[in-house]
């Protein structure tokens, strides 16, 4: 946010800290997550996509649906990286969802995941060998 007060040039870009105070922490928070982990950018941008493609049909419709699910509520699901058992558990069985989000559909998640986590941990060993 320093950046927009500091080295901006547009008039416009250097009030974005007063006039979207709000919105620019919630932007960074995001940033902070996807950042932290490859596995938590994927698992981020799945569950934010999901709502974003599906929150009109009837099965997330309802306030409760969008805590679990919508990215502007700190509870939502794509913040909360869960394991298979847990989510299955917590979310897709009590909320009915287990004909919408199949569980070839939590297969591919997952075993994309564990790929992602593998290429990182790979990454990591060769970054600390070269050191």
């Amino acid at each position: 946010i320093k950046y927009f007060t500091t080295m901006e040039r547009s008039e416009a870009l250097q009030k974005l800290p007063q006039t979207h105070h709000e919105g620019l922490k919630i932007l960074f928070e995001r940033m902070k997550i996807v950042r932290t982990h490859p596995c938590y950018a994927f698992w981020f941008i799945f569950w934010s996509d999901m709502w974003e493609q599906n929150h009109g049909m009837k099965v997330f419709r309802g306030e409760e649906m969008a805590k679990l699910f919508n990215p502007q509520h700190s509870t939502a699901i794509c913040y909360h990286f869960m394991e298979r058992d847990a989510l299955e558990k917590k979310v897709i069985t009590p909320k009915k969802l287990s004909g919408f989000i199949t569980p070839r559909m939590l297969f591919s998640l997952y075993e994309h995941l564990q790929k992602l986590n593998e290429e990182h941990k790979a990454k990591k060993i060769k970054k600390e060998s070269v050191k």
